[in-house]
């Protein structure tokens, strides 16, 4: 009789002991797949800074994509469009960086506009967009 009650109990236990291990193992991953979601928040977070931060700028420049890459340390593309890097802090960095962003001129009359657009470097999804225009005064 003895016997059959400590297989009993070695059998109860190793099954709480497997529930309890399904538990930790569903845990974890929300763990993992809330610290990712926080994140990719921070990353838009930041994104949204920046950007506005730039807009600003260049509205104060008037449009003027040459001189805000020299006020901002970017660099001219052949098309004259600015890339701007940063690290993954978002701080500006000279090289190539954690994220890109990106500044496209775009036709207008009366208006200087251009395209903001933010990515992570070897990603093709967009952390951020934005549509920039600046009055040209006289």
């Amino acid at each position: 009789m003895r016997s059959s009650r400590s297989g009993l109990l070695v059998i109860e236990l190793v099954i709480a002991v497997g529930v309890f291990a399904l538990c930790a193992a569903i845990c974890v991953g929300l763990f993992v797949q809330a610290d990712r979601v926080s994140r990719d928040s921070a990353a838009l977070g930041q994104a949204v800074t920046v950007s506005q931060n730039t807009a600003e700028r260049y509205k104060t420049v008037q449009g003027d994509l040459e001189q805000l890459a020299q006020d901002l340390d970017g660099t001219c593309t052949e098309d004259g469009a600015l890339v701007l890097w940063f690290d993954s802090d978002w701080q500006p960095v000279q090289a190539e960086g954690q994220y890109q962003m990106t500044i496209t001129p775009q036709p207008a009359d009366g208006y200087r506009k251009a395209d903001l657009s933010v990515q992570q470097t070897g990603s093709d999804e967009t952390l951020f967009a934005l549509q920039l225009a600046a009055e040209v005064q006289p």
